[in-house]
């Protein structure tokens, strides 16, 4: 991850994402950016962090498609 938090404050808000999505919370899309052939989110870390399922994402390309890496 980028941005490092408090492992604690990482943990509840992960926890409290998950009972929104239990929930059936029609949650926004993740926003992703390929920085170089390498996915970066963008928007949407702590809602990755609480996935179990799969979800959609936006992805942010300011490259070419020919420099995609999968």
């Amino acid at each position: 991850m980028e941005y490092v938090e408090n492992k604690d404050w990482w943990n509840n808000k992960i926890s409290q994402i998950s009972d929104r999505i239990k929930d059936g919370w029609d949650m926004p899309p993740l926003i992703a950016e390929n920085r170089n052939g390498t996915f970066s989110i963008r928007d949407g870390n702590h809602r990755l962090g609480a996935l179990e399922k799969k979800c959609y994402v936006i992805i942010w390309d300011n490259n070419s498609l020919e420099n995609i890496q999968l």
